[in-house]
């Protein structure tokens, strides 16, 4: 899924570029922004799955650093190319070259013992191991294959309830923390992209005041 979102996000902007015109520029606008939005959560969760929990809250802020920072060299690009064809075509046809992370970056080792496929976990977490230039203990080893055994007889044993949206519907308390939470995602939303897009109607240069105001993110 984050692959196709990708290829999805890279697509579109390109088209959006080459566009002939403003109902074509939008329909792409639109379907951009669908692609964009399976990138940005599924690398957060994927970046945060990969780090332990006495540094997860850590690691989410880092993340976001990156957030700001693209931000930041968009402004830096249209300052110093001007036009917006050239802008778009920047921003877009590098995210290609992403596709090579399928190749690059493992499966979440925390994704697959969820899914109960605990020998693929164990090699995720031998080669991070050996990047870190650390050994794994025969008992964390042990301990892998022993759960893969259990999992091999609960497969033949029972089969797991696919997950589906009707659990959902049917709990009371999930429907109502779902609605504030979305309230809460817009509400934050509107605001965050309000002041992010109004800082070029401050005095001075516009894009030095998008600039700055994509950094001030961080602190």
């Amino acid at each position: 899924i984050f692959i196709v979102s990708i290829i999805a996000m890279s697509l579109t902007g390109i088209a959006q570029a080459l566009a002939n015109g403003y109902t074509t520029f939008i329909a792409f606008a639109l379907l951009n922004a669908v692609g964009t939005a399976g990138v940005y959560p599924l690398a957060f969760v994927l970046g945060l799955e990969m780090v332990g929990k006495r540094k997860r809250e850590m690691a989410g802020v880092v993340l976001n650093y990156f957030y700001s920072f693209g931000e930041a060299l968009v402004g830096i690009i249209a300052w110093l190319d001007g036009d917006w064809v050239n802008l778009q075509l920047w921003v877009s046809a590098p995210s290609l070259l992403f596709i090579c992370y399928y190749w690059i970056i493992p499966e979440s080792a925390r994704w697959l013992m969820a899914k109960k496929l605990n020998v693929k976990a164990l090699e995720v977490i031998r080669k991070v191991a050996r990047e870190n230039g650390a050994e794994l203990s025969q008992n964390i080893i042990a301990e892998f294959e022993r759960e893969h055994e259990e999992v091999e007889i609960d497969k033949k044993e029972c089969r797991d309830e696919p997950a589906s949206y009707k659990g959902l519907l049917k709990s009371r308390i999930l429907m109502i923390r779902c609605f504030i939470l979305f309230i809460i995602w817009g509400t934050n939303a509107f605001v965050f992209y309000g002041l992010s897009l109004n800082a070029i109607n401050l005095s001075g240069n516009i894009y030095l005041n998008f600039i700055l105001g994509c950094l001030i993110e961080i602190p």
